[in-house]
């Protein structure tokens, strides 16, 4: 596959300016390009198109799975940038025969490809990797080792090491699965708390973990606070902008209740009301939005609600909890494409 970077003013424009460029011939452009051999010259046609959406994604060409050829514009790990990629894709016409489309690179199935740097080549299936899971969150810690990344600089070895990870999972799995990443200089010696293996081993693992964790899962969470209360909170399973990255904007949503237990916890007179107005919240965001975490203590539930910018969906969230009979709700709005806000959930 051939990497190129490129930015603008509007994105949702530019979206739209590319759509329709594609539609009227971008699309059987390239493909003829390709077909002719010349895929390297799509750097002066795409290139110019891609940044018309923003000049900072990237955009790669590729073998497809439906199509013949699939055409990926990625955030590449840029938090900032996954709502953009994705609704790049969202607005994407449905595939055919010739092309699709994808916001994150996809995984390459076959383990017999390599990447180049400084004259330097990576095999894959050369490649070594550990992995480990080290703490309270769904993910692993990996790290990988060949010859070859030794002999580079620093930088270049650490990205050399993301793009063979985002080749092997794929870039979504990476960024949702995946917590520290690190390139090892020499090779891994087997230890109690690591796994090591191939990319094809460390791929199962990550697919182990995945099945493990299944759909819609929450964890719950204790702690106190530092006067000693109790604090009671629940988060979605995986916590990562990755599952959803057109919800881009983090509405902070506080309920005060009235029924406290004496740690300050929901009485059954306030814990009913605060699920049935979390669950018509979420009925009524749809895919504009969702609740994905939650704290309780001292008289007030804290709802973590992320939302797609592009719609009216952060007004919809003022409009349920408006209706909160047991106190005054209280809501504050930002832009978090990185759900930062609620990194303090993940552990």
């Amino acid at each position: 596959m051939a990497l190129f970077r490129r930015r603008p003013a509007d994105p949702t424009s530019g979206i739209a300016g590319f759509w329709a460029w594609w539609a009227a011939g971008g699309a059987a452009h390239c493909a003829g390009a390709i077909a002719a051999g010349r895929a390297e010259s799509l750097a002066d046609v795409l290139g110019p198109a891609v940044e018309a959406v923003h000049r900072e994604l990237s955009w790669e060409l590729g073998p497809g799975g439906v199509g013949e050829h699939v055409l990926v514009v990625t955030a590449a790990g840029d938090p900032a940038l996954r709502s953009v990629a994705r609704r790049w894709l969202l607005a994407a016409p449905a595939p055919d025969a010739v092309w699709e489309y994808a916001d994150s690179r996809p995984v390459e199935q076959q383990l017999d490809w390599g990447l180049s740097v400084g004259g330097r080549t990576v095999d894959a299936a050369d490649v070594v990797a550990t992995w480990a899971r080290t703490g309270r969150q769904p993910e692993l810690d990996v790290a990988l080792h060949h010859p070859a990344l030794a002999a580079l600089p620093e930088g270049t070895r650490g990205e050399l090491t993301f793009l063979l990870l985002d080749h092997a999972l794929g870039e979504t799995a990476v960024e949702t699965w995946v917590g520290a990443i690190d390139t090892l200089v020499r090779p891994p010696s087997d230890r109690d708390d690591a796994a090591v293996g191939d990319l094809a081993a460390l791929r199962a693992a990550v697919q182990e973990l995945a099945a493990e964790v299944g759909e819609d899962a929450w964890a719950l969470l204790e702690a106190t606070t530092a006067g000693g209360q109790p604090v009671l909170a629940a988060a979605r399973q995986p916590l990562r902008a990755a599952t959803a990255p057109h919800l881009d904007r983090h509405v902070r949503v506080e309920l005060p209740y009235t029924d406290l237990t004496d740690g300050g916890l929901p009485g059954p007179a306030s814990l009913e009301p605060l699920r049935e107005h979390q669950d018509d919240l979420g009925a009524r965001l749809g895919a504009d939005g969702r609740v994905v975490a939650h704290e309780t203590s001292g008289g007030v539930r804290t709802l973590h609600v992320y939302v797609d910018a592009t719609t009216g969906a952060a007004d919809r969230v003022q409009e349920v909890v408006a209706g909160w009979p047991q106190g005054r709700p209280r809501t504050t709005v930002q832009a978090d494409p990185g759900w930062q806000a609620v990194r303090h959930l993940r552990g």
